[in-house]
């Protein structure tokens, strides 16, 4: 019993001392070991990546100076130093040189690193860290030249800092996507876009120096941030030093104070405030859920204005220009003046815009430049806005309106458009009206969209310098004689758009000078237009049109008392002041034409008289005998003696021709000639005499003597 009671105790005793030298082991393999990494000399490793892989959570690994070319995979807790970052160089075969992956407390101190890579590919970053927390990046120099690769980038990660580096990239310098309560300090940056944050909160950036040559610092649907003391450098050719971006008012609660500066100049960035008056020099302005702020006489240079859920505010006699984003922003934001500010976008890029309104309603832009932009004003999702008198030259587009209602563009200069002046989508009852469109116009595009584009009559429409129509009519209608200054016929920009009253003349431009054109007529007729004064514009062309009365006739016009013919309509130059006068006379009866004697019969040698009755027509008269058909050599006059030289049946007719060429023609007359008898006799036969009873009586004895007494000769004497 005894012997068994003395072996458990062993045992236990045993069990004890293994348990107890196990704890002592592991208590001693917790102890963090630094391992050294020398590329030619003595050491633990000759490569870094053969130290990480051996390290155990928590160990520290040092790197003497030398260049070590390999790119590192980091999956463990450890900390990587490097002897000097001067001297001691990675550099990777890859685009990334450093990657981390969920991993949690890792430090990366004193290296340089860099990458020999030429491929197509192109990586997140030089140093990339994804799903990681409590990541220092301190000391380092970092230097990368691919598209699209950052020096230093982490998604997803939290409490990590980034600190005391020099860096050089010709993409983006520090980026953090989706990243929380991290810290970057103290880094000297020079990159496209120095510090670039996006969907990430509670973020510091303290005391940075950055050049960025699209942005310094660009903060992209992200809130919380915290910015102090950084100094921000704009080159002359670059976009922009500054930006803020996002789609709730919540990406643009940040704690920016004017200890950061751009160019020089210090970053005014209000939340929450009111009764505030910017108009010292500033680098950069935003009003974030502000009442009653003034931004005034400033000149921003490679900077803008950001009003996001500000109301009752204005910015006025402000200069911005070289901006890649939009001079002036205004998100949420409600009774805005934008007044007397020019903006000039980016000579080479044209990537910006000079004004945008997201959401914002009862804005008014007034005498205002925007010149040099992709779009000159963009309004998105906003309504009831007024933009009067401003000058939105030389860009691709001018202005933008989508899902945008009721707003009123008017006395504004439209010029020299690569695209089109006006895109309209989706947005209606939008009005246009004493707008000049100018320089190269490729029409607006309304998409069949109903808008106006007119203010009425006579108030009239915009001014198209491409507008073909002219003005020689007035009124409602653009049916009545007479200048106006408005187009005789709309300009048409699609099925549902059109301008019912283009103007003539630029908008705000001397009217052209007139004169009068006054029309009268005589007695038979009247003209359209109706006679009456009328002014019209100079060197246009007035069509006349005389109409006639029943019964008479046009016959010609009179020119400032000079008679110009018949041609009708007339066509008067505007050159003076003209009087134009149609003529008219009445209208006579037909011409008709009869003559006498219409028979007759004489003997060879005998004549017949005729004598010609014209009435109708227009005199002078001009007249043709003919006979047989023929036309009389010579007998042109109203009378004719027909004397024939033969016997036979003759047939006689007159032609009349009036002053008008109006021709007629006689009745035709039948003469019947006989052979002159024996010892012959001439009985004269003159028409149309009426011969005296008397006369006749007396003739008819005498021939009835002579044949009696020829009688009496033939027949011999019985005595």
């Amino acid at each position: 019993m005894e012997r068994k009671a003395v072996s458990g105790i062993t045992l236990t005793l045993l069990l004890i001392g293994m348990l107890t030298l196990a704890f002592n082991t592991q208590l001693v393999r917790a102890e963090p070991t630094t391992w050294i990494v020398d590329d030619d000399g003595p050491a633990d490793f000759h490569t870094i990546q053969e130290a990480i892989n051996a390290a155990n959570p928590g160990d520290a690994i040092f790197v003497e100076k030398g260049t070590y070319n390999e790119g590192l995979l980091i999956a463990k807790s450890l900390n990587l130093i490097g002897e000097n970052a001067s001297s001691t160089f990675i550099v990777s075969p890859l685009s990334s040189a450093i990657v981390l992956f969920t991993v949690n407390d890792v430090s990366i101190c004193n290296f340089s690193v860099t990458t020999a890579f030429h491929g197509i590919w192109m990586g997140n970053g030089l140093v990339s860290v994804y799903d990681a927390k409590n990541v220092s990046i301190v000391g380092n120099i970092l230097n990368t030249s691919f598209v699209e690769t950052a020096a230093i980038y982490l998604t997803n990660t939290i409490n990590c800092t980034i600190a005391k580096n020099e860096i050089s990239s010709s993409h983006r310098g520090i980026s953090l996507y989706n990243s929380t309560l991290c810290t970057v300090s103290e880094n000297n940056v020079s990159a496209s876009t120095g510090i670039f944050m996006n969907g990430s909160t509670m973020n510091k950036i303290c005391n940075n120096k950055i050049l960025g040559y699209e942005y310094s610092v660009f903060l992209q649907y992200t809130n919380n941030i915290t910015m102090r003391n950084n100094t921000m450098v704009s080159p002359s050719f670059s976009y922009q030093g500054f930006a803020v971006a996002g789609f709730s008012v919540e990406d643009y609660l940040h704690d920016i104070d004017s200890s950061n500066t751009i160019n020089g100049k210090p970053v005014f960035y209000l939340v929450n405030k009111k009764d505030v008056t910017i108009n010292e020099d500033a680098g950069y302005v935003a009003a974030v859920s502000c009442f009653n702020i003034s931004v005034q006489s400033l000149k921003l240079e490679r900077s803008s204005i950001n009003f996001v859920n500000t109301t009752n505010s204005r910015i006025q006699d402000v200069t911005i220009d070289l901006v890649k984003l939009s001079s002036v922003s205004l998100f949420q934001s409600s009774y805005i003046e934008i007044c007397n500010c020019t903006f000039y976008g980016h000579p080479i890029f044209m990537s910006n815009t000079g004004a945008t309104l997201l959401e914002s309603n009862n804005v008014k832009m007034c005498n205002c430049i925007i010149e040099n932009s992709h779009f000159a004003l963009s309004v998105y999702n906003s309504d009831y806005n007024l933009v009067q008198r401003c000058k939105l030259l030389s860009c691709e587009y001018g202005v933008i309106l989508q899902n945008s209602n009721n707003n009123t563009f008017a006395q504004n200069e439209l010029s020299n458009f690569w695209q089109s002046p006006i895109y309209i989508w989706q947005s209606t009852k939008n009005l246009f009206y004493h707008n000049n469109f100018t320089g190269k116009i490729h029409g607006p595009i309304a998409n069949n969209f109903s808008n106006f584009w007119d203010d009425g009559y006579p108030s009239g429409g915009n001014y198209w310098s491409d507008y073909a129509g002219v003005d020689v009519k007035t009124g409602p209608n653009q049916d009545l004689p007479g200048s106006d200054g408005i187009g005789d016929m709309p300009y048409i920009i699609d099925a549902n758009n059109r301008d019912r009253y283009p103007l003539i003349n630029p908008y705000g431009a001397p009217p052209s000078p007139t004169y009068a054109l006054t029309i009268i007529t005589t007695t038979g007729g009247t003209t359209n237009p109706t006679p009456g004064t009328y002014t019209y514009t100079a060197n246009s062309t007035i069509q006349v049109t005389a109409i006639s009365n029943t019964n008479y006739r046009f016959d010609h016009w009179e020119l400032d008392t000079v008679n110009v013919g018949s041609t009708n309509p007339y066509t008067v130059p505007m050159d003076k002041d003209h009087t134009v006068k149609a003529v008219f006379s009445s209208i006579p009866p037909p011409l008709s034409a009869s003559i006498n004697p219409l028979s007759a019969s004489i003997n060879v040698g005998q004549s017949v008289t005729f004598a010609s009755s014209v009435s109708g027509g227009y005199t002078p008269y001009t007249f043709q005998w003919y006979l047989n058909g023929a036309p009389v050599s010579g007998a042109t006059s109203n009378t004719w003696i027909f004397t024939p030289t033969t016997s036979g049946i003759y047939y006689i007719y007159l032609k009349v021709t009036d002053a008008k060429d109006n021709k007629t023609q006689s009745e035709t007359a039948r003469i019947t000639v006989a052979t002159v008898p024996v010892g012959g006799y001439s009985i004269q036969i003159k028409g149309q005499n009426t011969p005296n009873p008397l006369t006749l009586y007396l003739a008819l004895i005498a021939v009835l003597a002579t044949v009696f007494t020829a009688i009496r000769r033939k027949i011999p004497n019985k005595k």
